[in-house]
């Protein structure tokens, strides 16, 4: 809870603080490390001005819950004591819940700072306690579109990770439910066995694990605000992301609305080929190795594309045969190279080590195409090694401004 109170308290300040030039709050941890720039930032979320941003799921009050629902608990000395079983249930709301790190609109933050320290007060032993605004006793008045907000603070005193519950509750209890998105801006590096902490609380969770090079090349290369998390005595990690933080914006990951792949005796797949592209550890596309395989990729709209780049499990993989659809519908070839890629944006990554029980690697190789402005892009995965090669992320990117190109 005491997480909870420092984050309301922050907004409180951030509403009633001097310089009113912001649209939306960005809640951040630690171990976060941007790897975009504040002006990229900036584009993306100016045209939305009342849009918040969660990671949002609907609670249960079940026994294996995360977040302890269905018990009370305590805070002391850094830990989460359980205090006493099967907490009176709410009645008339639905829990939500989610990352407590959180982008919100001005219109909701200033909405909950009304209701929590304008229309009513706070305790002044007890921050979770409500008082009248005129801090007289008594069940204190306020309007009907407050009472959410203030009997949820009470009821989440005694409770495991507060913060990940209260504003996903309030947002989707209030009318701004409407301006609700589920993508947080965040690349988060889970991995489910090693990430297991059982010192924290009275109760097992699960925290994120030190991003690696390939997080953070895949973390730039996407949409993704911040990554996390960032051990920040890893220098070289922090070298690389800090690279992606000041980088253009426009050289970002281009995003997609469709990719098919075709194997080299007919046969197409499209139920999992996305797994290729999100660049998660435990998600990728099987490629079967035995003759060519073609990618096809189309973007959201037509735009300038200059790069595409692979990480797969295998070293000697080429991409070729580049060809990009012009407005016409007529195909050319943009690039075709027969062995390796670009020697300067080949990186190899280090040895990772995926759940404990087995160790594999992974190859990074980036491909340079002539500037070209198209909606579709199509190529050849090629090599001749083994039967399978698994293929983790798949990214195209834009272009620098051309104002920037020498």
């Amino acid at each position: 809870p005491s997480m909870l109170q420092v984050m309301l308290e922050g907004m409180n300040y951030l509403v009633n603080s001097v310089d009113q030039r912001w649209g939306h709050l960005i809640v951040i941890s630690g171990s976060d490390v941007p790897v975009k720039t504040p002006e990229y930032m900036s584009r993306k979320l100016s045209p939305q001005p009342d849009r918040s941003y969660f990671e949002t799921f609907l609670q249960h009050r079940k026994p294996e819950d995360p977040r302890g629902l269905r018990n009370g608990w305590a805070e002391c000395s850094n830990h989460m004591y359980k205090i006493y079983q099967e907490k009176p249930e709410t009645q008339g709301i639905f829990w939500w819940g989610g990352s407590s790190w959180v982008t919100l609109s001005r219109p909701f933050t200033e909405y909950v700072v009304r209701c929590l320290f304008n229309e009513t007060n706070r305790g002044t032993d007890n921050f979770f306690l409500t008082i009248s605004s005129t801090g007289e006793s008594g069940v204190p008045s306020m309007p009907a579109e407050c009472r959410v907000p203030t009997l949820l603070l009470e009821y989440l005193e005694h409770q495991l990770s507060a913060e990940e519950l209260y504003l996903q509750t309030v947002m989707m209890a209030s009318d701004h439910c409407v301006n609700a998105h589920p993508y947080y801006w965040r690349w988060v590096n889970w991995k489910q066995k090693q990430g297991r902490r059982c010192d924290r609380a009275d109760q097992c969770g699960v925290s994120p694990v030190a991003l690696d090079e390939k997080c953070i090349r895949t973390a730039g290369g996407s949409d993704a605000f911040f990554a996390r998390k960032l051990d920040y005595n890893d220098t070289e990690m922090l070298k690389l992301a800090e690279k992606y933080a000041k980088q253009d914006v426009s050289v970002a990951r281009l995003p997609f609305r469709t990719a098919s792949i075709e194997q080299y005796d007919g046969r197409k797949g499209m139920e999992h080929i996305w797994g290729a592209f999100d660049g998660n550890h435990h998600s990728w596309y099987r490629f079967d190795a035995r003759g060519n395989a073609t990618v096809q990729i189309t973007l959201n709209e037509v735009t300038d594309v200059c790069s595409v780049s692979m990480s797969s499990t295998l070293n000697g993989v080429s991409l070729w045969n580049f060809q990009t659809r012009d407005a016409s519908g007529e195909w050319s070839v943009r690039r075709s190279l027969a062995a390796v890629p670009d020697s300067l944006s080949q990186q190899r990554a280090h040895t990772r080590t995926s759940d404990g029980s087995g160790r594999d690697e992974w190859f990074w190789d980036a491909y340079q195409l002539p500037r070209t402005s198209t909606d579709m892009i199509r190529f050849t995965v090629l090599q001749r090694v083994v039967m399978m090669i698994m293929v983790f992320d798949i990214q195209v990117h834009g272009c620098p401004p051309i104002s920037q190109v020498s």
